[in-house]
């Protein structure tokens, strides 16, 4: 009788250690897959959905401009607002503000902005990677900073 106990068991091991062995194999060659694979390639346009206090629900790149639609969701007004947007094209520092052309100085709680940059070289069809800055008062605090990040392919 225990030898028939022996044989169920030591069948049994046999049985979890292929199957085992077989699951350590698929991992390792999904591991593999996904660092071979750059996953910022497959993922495509993405950009932070904050900046800093303000929320952002629209942003749009295009070569000859750079566009943010924020909400000021400080619960103050804020002001003396300068936004900047610096980045790379594909991986060269090739892109710097130029003029601003649309950019309030000012904002109440929970108003909506636009803000636009031109750059100042127009970026061509590729990948780019741009930080966007925005300095601004709110209350009796001055100089404080955001920033956001936005990366994809024109």
């Amino acid at each position: 009788m225990r030898m028939k106990f022996g044989v169920r068991g030591q069948s049994a091991l046999e049985y979890l250690m292929t199957y085992g062995w077989a699951l350590v194999v698929i991992v390792i060659a999904v591991a593999a897959l996904v660092i071979l694979i750059n996953p910022s390639n497959i993922q495509g346009d993405t950009c932070d959905s904050k900046l800093g206090p303000f929320v952002i629900t629209q942003s749009n790149i295009s070569a000859d401009s750079a566009q943010l639609v924020l909400v000021n969701q400080t619960g103050q007004g804020v002001s003396a607002m300068d936004f900047n947007v610096t980045g790379t094209h594909g991986g060269a520092n090739a892109y710097t503000s130029g003029a601003v052309t649309e950019s309030p100085t000012s904002m109440t709680a929970g108003e909506t902005a636009t803000f636009t940059v031109d750059p100042a070289n127009d970026l061509n069809a590729g990948t780019y990677n741009l930080t966007y800055s925005l300095t601004y008062s709110a209350g009796n605090l001055t100089g404080l900073t955001a920033t956001a990040q936005c990366r994809g392919t024109i």
